[in-house]
């Protein structure tokens, strides 16, 4: 599964390549903080396609390792609505592929993610707020023997629905180093749905772009 996570999105970033040969700037990024209740590393690549429409892909795993394997495979983009001088609201939506595992359940599903960030935003940086809703469309789930003998026999392999959803609310901010080079940080509140005993209320996450 990993192998074909990996070859997908090397296969997307071909194709997003190809598309927008005639864009402005690209830019190659990593990312690195709390994210989603685990800490966890990001390599992404976006396309500046004008100056209203980036695209992106971006793969995620974990930094710790534990008795879980998961994985993060997102593509998507930002459109920006709305501009008026500094002032500018961007629109955000991905679909979002996600692997994880233990030793009692093993799954993959896709997802979605819907929000935006409104901010002012400066030649040499950026500050605004972001308000992102993901949700967990299907996912298919692989329960061990393990779990079967010892918590649940009766248990069900199989896809299932709408399985949780996550509120974020925050602040993003990005500056600029130099013409090549930008940090960006978000973090905030966020709100896990069925999963809100499991991680904390928060995330927090530092970005290095390289821009190019």
């Amino acid at each position: 599964m990993k192998r074909l996570i990996i070859i997908t999105s090397f296969l997307l970033l071909l194709l997003t390549y190809s598309l927008s040969a005639e864009t402005s700037h690209s830019t190659i990024y990593i990312a690195f903080g709390f994210d989603y209740g685990l800490a966890s590393l990001t390599t992404g690549y976006s396309h500046s396609i004008n100056k209203d429409l980036d695209v992106s892909i971006d793969f995620t795993i974990p930094t710790v390792k534990m008795d879980t394997d998961e994985y993060r495979l997102r593509v998507g983009g930002d459109l920006r609505i709305f501009e008026a001088g500094s002032i500018s609201i961007p629109l955000h939506s991905s679909l979002v592929y996600r692997g994880f595992g233990n030793s009692l359940v093993k799954g993959h599903g896709l997802g979605m993610e819907l929000g935006m960030r409104p901010g002012v935003y400066f030649e040499n940086w950026s500050l605004g707020g972001e308000f992102i809703w993901d949700r967990q469309l299907v996912t298919y789930l692989k329960h061990s023997d393990y779990y079967k003998r010892w918590f649940y026999k009766d248990v069900k392999d199989g896809w299932y629905s709408a399985s949780g959803d996550t509120l974020r609310l925050g602040i993003v901010s990005t500056y600029s180093l130099s013409d090549s080079f930008a940090l960006g940080f978000n973090g905030g509140y966020e709100y896990h749905g069925l999963y809100k005993t499991v991680a904390p209320p928060a995330y927090l996450v530092t970005t290095a772009r390289y821009i190019y």
